[in-house]
Formats: structure tokens, sequence, C-alpha cells
């Protein structure tokens, strides 16, 4: 819905007619009813709602909130014109002026010509109620709208290097201004992902293409509708529906890192949120422009999200642009310059140029946005309020530097041979990387792995840690880990597998698709859905190779059937990693490790009697490892409780130095039960 404000030169007589005594408030309120209703009658499809707010002896001034896929500016003029006319009984009524304003100033003029008018219609009334979604606590919302005014491919240009645009900005350009398209608005062919450092960085390569697709007269509305600090509760939400659906014919921009809460796995934590944004984006996406910003610091539910549209929806990607040291401070003068403050601050290079960030050679865009807020901050200080140049920010002790990703797999428990494996698979991507940064030309290398051994051998936390590893190495971009099996790569219906399998690696981008449990996608006979997904499975490898790592993970003596299956599946894989049963002492450093993390302490004698528990299991077939060790602590912990509080009895309070402390009979558990309880909950993981 595009929202204006217009103007109409029409001379008018308010005088009461001659032989009658009329107030004149009451002839403007009756001629502005009057029209209110005329324009409405010429709106028998809800096109337009109009809300005439002033008539005065040369003006009449409304706002109109108008489809423009339905109905074109002229025909609005046409409309507008001939009721003025009408009402007033005058001829040559001309709009003057028009101009877009948000939904936020069309609900302010609505206001104030409610107050005037006598005219209601009962569906003007239920567009004000869905416009009222400003203050809505599940979302923010921010509208503008853009600098109006053609926009010249050489112009449009000199814009972008103002914002030290990439190559990804400059080639869309060229695209827009492709003599070859037609500048005429039938819908939109593409949508846009903006990479960026922040948002404000991202909304300056927003404006700057609906400008240019404006001034190429392929989007009608002048509105950028931003919707940022998404919550995880942010579904089934009918102001956020009212919000898209009020922005047809305009732009959206919708930030993706979600809001500042803690929410762990946004995969799972904003499923919801993601089915929803994406059942009203395929709606609404023809006559709305999309802009999806993802921070490239904290990516949210972008993944999620992207993965789910693209099924409909084709996405230009831009990434945010950098500069030289000498091209930020010339961004910066101009920020300085622009800005309300451009008469107190220091402008001078040595200046301005301590609020970069130091020893740095490339800054970006975002880095510009950031010194010049300090800046800002600097010049109250320094130029305005002086007495506040002593204080300094408040010095708020740091929480130990956690333990980085690297450290963490190797204080793991045994796995010689991974850290070992990982340590080679860490040298060849950084490598690689460095290689592909020198221009050097070099024979591809394949970066997908397997992972062979038995349930709880700690595959999908090595896996994880991986992820974390290689993302803080910059080898992946994104670092996620999309975790699956057979359940979510074959379709119930014919044609569905290898759309879900693409899905599955388009939501990977970035960072590592590890499917579980992979020999379950060997069937028993040829042609069956399992072969379609490992077919495309290999066939998305190497589209996304560049993109996405695969680790297949499974039995030793399966995982071999499965690499059989498809020619081209083995020599696609690079590394294998086997991780081995863990042995009595490990189990036990495993169980130490977890006692101290639970906060409990043992007893004397409890280690050899762990040791011969843990002995009689590594026997087993398939007993757990690391899972027996969590299922086996579980236990004594039940134990303890039964015996610190016993049912039917008096309750007597233990110590705390009790409550923590484990004990010999704490540990007299059922092996065999156990072992049988373990085979009977076999689950993805390894923790």
């Amino acid at each position: 819905m595009r929202c204006l404000d217009m103007s109409v030169a029409a001379p008018v007589k308010l005088e009461p007619e001659e032989g009658r005594h009329r107030d004149r408030d009451a002839i403007i309120g009756r001629r502005i009813s009057d029209l209110a209703a005329m324009l409405f009658s010429h709106d028998d499809e809800g096109l337009i709602y109009a809300s005439v707010y002033r008539i005065d002896e040369e003006f009449t001034s409304l706002s109109v909130c108008m489809c423009p896929d339905i109905m074109s500016l002229s025909e609005l003029y046409a409309i507008v014109e001939k009721s003025v006319n009408q009402v007033h009984q005058i001829a040559g009524a001309k709009i003057v002026s028009c101009q877009e304003i948000t939904v936020k100033k069309y609900k302010a003029l609505d206001k104030e010509a409610d107050s005037l008018s006598r005219y209601h219609s009962s569906r003007h009334l239920q567009l004000r109620v869905n416009m009222d979604y400003f203050d809505d606590n599940l979302f923010r919302i921010r509208e503008s709208v853009i600098e109006s005014g053609k926009l010249s491919k050489k112009k449009a240009q000199a814009e972008a290097g103002k914002i030290l645009a990439d190559k990804t900005l400059y080639e869309e350009i060229e695209r827009i201004y492709d003599p070859i398209n037609e500048e005429k608005f039938y819908g939109h062919p593409v949508h846009y992902r903006i990479k960026t450092g922040s948002g404000e960085s991202a909304m300056a390569i927003v404006q700057l293409i609906v400008r240019m697709l404006k001034s190429r007269k392929r989007i009608p509305s002048d509105r950028i509708t931003r919707i940022f600090d998404v919550t995880e509760n942010c579904y089934n939400d009918n102001d956020l529906k009212y919000a898209i659906q009020n922005a047809q014919g305009t732009a959206v921009a919708i930030e993706l890192c979600g809001s500042k809460g803690e929410h762990g796995n946004y995969a799972t934590s904003y499923e919801a949120v993601v089915r929803d944004f994406a059942d009203l984006i395929e709606k609404y996406h023809h006559n709305t422009l999309f802009f999806f910003i993802e921070n490239t610091v904290e990516p949210g539910f972008s993944p999620d999200l992207i993965a789910k549209v693209a099924d409909f929806l084709d996405i230009v990607d831009i990434e945010e642009g950098t500069g030289t040291v000498d091209d930020a401070i010339a961004v910066l003068h101009r920020l300085i310059r622009e800005s309300k403050y451009s008469m107190l601050g220091d402008d001078e290079d040595d200046g301005i140029k301590r609020y970069l960030p130091k020893k740095r050679q490339v800054i970006s865009y975002h880095d510009i946005y950031t010194a010049f807020d300090e800046w800002q901050a600097g010049v109250l200080k320094e130029k305005v309020y002086r007495s506040y140049q002593k204080c300094r920010p408040l010095e708020i002790k740091k929480e130990k530097t956690k333990e980085s990703a690297y450290d963490r797999l190797q204080n793991m428990i045994g796995l010689c041979d991974v850290k070992r494996v990982t340590d080679q698979i860490i040298s060849v991507y950084k490598l690689q990387e460095l290689r592909k940064k020198y221009h050097l030309e070099d024979e591809p290398i394949n970066r997908h792995m397997i992972f062979t051994g038995n349930p709880g051998s700690a595959k999908t936390t090595v896996a994880r840690l991986l992820a974390d590893i290689l993302t803080e190495e910059h080898v992946l971009k994104t670092g996620c880990l999309v975790e699956c099996g057979r359940a979510d790569l074959v379709g119930r219906y014919v044609g569905w597998t290898a759309r879900e399998v693409e899905a599955k690696f388009r939501k990977a981008r970035g960072g590592i698709l590890f499917i579980d449990e992979a020999y379950s996608l060997v069937d028993d006979r040829s042609g069956s859905f399992g072969d379609e997904a490992i077919n495309t499975i290999v066939q998305m490898m190497e589209n996304y190779r560049d993109e996405v790592i695969v680790i297949f993970a499974g039995y030793t003596d399966r995982m071999e059937s499965f690499l059989k299956t498809n020619e081209g599946l083995r020599s696609r894989i690079a590394f294998h990693l086997d991780f081995p049963d863990y042995q009595a002492e490990e189990l036990w450093q495993i169980l130490e490790l977890m006692i101290r993390e639970h906060g409990y302490t043992v007893a004397d004698g409890i280690r050899e009697k762990c040791l011969d528990i843990f002995s009689m299991a590594c026997v087993q077939d398939d007993y757990g490892n690391g899972r027996f060790v969590r299922n086996f602590l579980e236990q004594a912990l039940l134990k303890q409780a039964i015996r610190l509080m016993p049912t039917g009895e008096k309750a007597i309070k233990p110590s705390k130095k009790k409550c923590r402390e484990l004990i010999a009979e704490d540990f007299d558990v059922d092996l065999t039960g156990l072992l049988d309880e373990h085979k009977k909950n076999k689950s993805i993981g390894f923790l």
C-alpha cells in the first residue's frame, strides 16, 4: 500500500449562502464528509482509502492509501480531482503536490481528519486497526521514505563509491541500468540478501538499490519498512502480518540476526518464526521487494529463512564494501559534514583517524559507522558539555576468556588420532584459503569427510567443535552445523527427495552438513528414494564444494557399504576419521570430568570400583562409550538422592557437603540393565 499526502488547488468560497446563517466550521466539516464519502463511492473494490484533513479557501488536503499494483497514480489523480470539483461545485481542481509518507504519518493525518469528518466506513475503520502495529513488543519496525528524483547510472555509481561499495553492488548497478530491461513495474524478478556488519550499514545499501529501481520505474513506492529485533516468539502474530500486508508495492528490509536475548540454537528456537516469515514472503513477494539483512557476525536465523525462501525466490547476494584507511577518512569527513555537529567537531584527518580501527589496512563501512558514533560522543564531551571530559567509561570486570573450540577439542579425553588428523585438516584448509588470497593456481581440494565409529564415541561433538574451529580460523563463513539423518533427506513422494536434500545444503551454506547414520540411506533395491538422496548428495557436494563441508558419520562396517553405492562418493571424500571405542581408564577420566562439571566430589575407593565396572562394559558390543558414562552417572545421582532423601521417613535435611559427595554405594548399578537401556534408546550425538 502506498501512503500519500496530497494537496489540491481548489478555489472555494466558504462564506454562508445569502439568506442563511451557517457556521463556517460546519460548512467545512460537511464538505470534508461529502468528499470522503464521494471518494469512497469511486472505490467499490477496496482500492483506495482517503482521509480529508483540511479545506481552506485555496487548497484541499487529504491523505490517501492505495494499492499501486491495481490503481495507477494517474487514475488516482483523476478520481480525486473529479471528486473535489463535484463537492465544491467548481471546475479546474488540480493536484499541485503529492508526496509519499509513512504509514505512521498516514495514521496521524487520518486521526486529524477523524475529528473533522462525520463520515466513516467500516472498511476504513478496519484499516486503522490493521495499521496499529508500531508498539508490538515481538518485533520493532521503522519506516523511511527515500530521497525522490531521477538517479542516473553515473550518479548511482558515485553514490556507491561513497559507501565503499563491494563489487557485488557494482555488478547489480550494471544489471539495473541495463537497457535491455523494460522501465516499468511488472513485479520483482529478484530479491536481495545484504551481508554486512550492522543494520545501519545494510540500510545504506538498501536505500541506494531502492532509489535506483525507482529511477528505472521498477518499484512504484519510495517507502522502506525496516523490521528488526525479531524475537523468537514472533509467530502467529497479526501485527507482523499487517505490517507486511501494508507494505505491498514497497520495499521491506528484514534483519535476520534476531533479538538480543539468549536463544541457543536458532534453528530450533526460531523455527516457527522462519515458517511464518516464509509464508508471508511467499504470499507477497511478487509485488513487495524483500531485503534479507544478514549480520556477518551474528547471522541468527538467516541460514534457515534463506534456505526456506530460496525455493520460490531468486536472491542476489550483496556484500558489504571495504576500503583503505584513506577511503575511510574520506567517508568519515562526509558523515561529519552532513551531521548536526559539523560546526563543532574536529574534522582534521589526524583528529578523526583515532576513531578508526587500529593497525588495520582494510576497513568496512560498518567500522566507519562505529567510528562516526564514537566521534559524535566525543564531540558532545569535548565541545558541548566539557565538564564531562574527565569522565571515563565504567570499568566492568571482564569474565574469564572463553576457551576456544580448538582448546576444547585438545582437552577432550582420548581421541589422539582424531586430534592429529584434525590438525592436518585445519592446516590444509588454512593453506588453501591463503593460496586463494594470493591468487595462486591450485588444484581444488575436496573438503568433505567421513567419521566412523560406534555410538557415543564423540563423532557429533567433534563435528560441532570442527565447525567452530574452522570458523575461528576464517575457513567457514557462518560456522553453522546442520545435523540430519535419513528422515530429513528422503521425501515421502516422488520428486520430493532432491528438493529436501538441496534445501539442507542451502541451509548449511558457509558451514557443515553433518549426515548421521548415513548408511541408512542405502536401500535394498535400486532406484529407491534412498538412492535418489545419495545421488543428489553427490551432485550437491560438487555444486556447493566451496560453501559446504559434508561429514558422513556412522558405524565403521556399514559405512563401507554406503561408500560403494555411488562411484563418485568415495572420490569426493578427502578425510577419514575413525573414532575408536574408549578404554576403561578413558571412561574414568570422562566420568571425573562430568563429576567436576556438575559440582560433585567422590569419596575414596570409587576410582577402583568404577574401573572394574568400565572394564566389564568395554568388552561388550556397542556399549555406548561416552553415553554409557553419562547414563552411569545419572544412575549414581538417583541412588544418592534415594540415600539422602528416603521416602516414608522423617526428612532430615542433609548438609551441603553431603549433597555434593558421591560414595561407593551410589555406584552399585545394574550393568546389564544399563547396557540394555542404551541399546533400546540409541540417538544421534555424544552428550
